[in-house]
């Protein structure tokens, strides 16, 4: 937890690598504004998704059975909003890998790495149960040791690199403004609302999600009190068994964002 405006913090395990889930989302949503502000990408651009070869997930385009027209700049929007999958692996392709883990190294999230985008992810752990791509999984269980739940080869960071670089998005720190502003309206949009019970009447909400294989729950994000006093928080937690315990599970992480703002505040 990172109060913007003083800097001070408020933790435990801040410098613990995570499994990032579907929070790898924002970093990789401030790279592409960042090029598109800078004007090499057109976020007007029309994208055609078949959906015999579209990313798999839970909600969205992901989801769709018929062919798919949007535009870059909607196909971001809805990788934060409903955290779509489909559309985030289209906004890696036309940022680039690459280009997105040297962009969070010059932000300073040196422990921060986009190791693939979300297909080489599900794909991955297909091939970790010995199967050809996600859609093969169904109805095979999903162990606990694969490399897409091993913070030391997946997608990874820690709850000091994502909170730094949230506060640093909320002060137009990094990147360009235009690209900060585009995040923090888009964050502020997500449909899920996890956080709420954190946020004070009054106050704004903005955060963005992570889940993964039933195993993995997180959420980051920034509470801007009533006051106008904004503070980024990053919640990451992984279960010993699969789906268990969900409600208590939200209701411990925004009862330790809570206390953690209650900390800071009372300082």
């Amino acid at each position: 937890m990172v109060a913007v405006t003083s800097g001070e913090e408020d933790g435990w395990g801040a410098d613990d690598p995570v499994v990032m889930a579907s929070t790898m989302k924002v970093p990789v949503a401030l790279a592409f504004h960042e090029l598109v502000d800078r004007g090499e990408i057109d976020p007007a651009q029309m994208v055609d998704l078949d959906p015999t070869t579209k990313t798999p997930g839970p909600v969205g385009l992901s989801l769709a059975e018929d062919a798919a027209r949007m535009s870059l700049r909607d196909l971001a929007r809805v990788m934060l909003t409903i955290s779509d999958n489909a559309a985030t692996d289209e906004i890696i392709r036309v940022t680039g890998v690459g280009h997105i883990n040297e962009r969070l190294r010059e932000w300073g999230c040196r422990h921060t790495v986009i190791a693939g985008d979300l297909r080489e992810l599900l794909d991955g752990a297909a091939a970790d149960l010995g199967l050809a791509r996600y859609e093969d999984i169904k109805d095979t269980p999903i162990v606990g040791d694969i490399r897409a739940l091993d913070a030391s080869t997946t997608t990874r960071s820690t709850a000091r690199d994502m909170t730094t670089l949230l506060a640093n998005i909320w002060t137009d720190a990094v990147a360009t403004s235009a690209a900060c502003a585009q995040v923090r309206t888009a964050m502020g949009q997500q449909v899920s609302r996890r956080m709420t019970p954190a946020t004070p009447s009054g106050g704004q909400l903005a955060a963005k999600s992570g889940g993964l294989f039933g195993f993995v729950r997180n959420e980051v994000g920034v509470i801007t009190y009533p006051d106008g006093e904004p503070y980024a928080f990053a919640v990451f937690t992984q279960a010993h068994v699969r789906f268990d315990n969900e409600a208590g599970i939200n209701a411990a992480m925004a009862a330790s964002v809570n206390a953690s703002i209650s900390r800071l505040r009372s300082r």
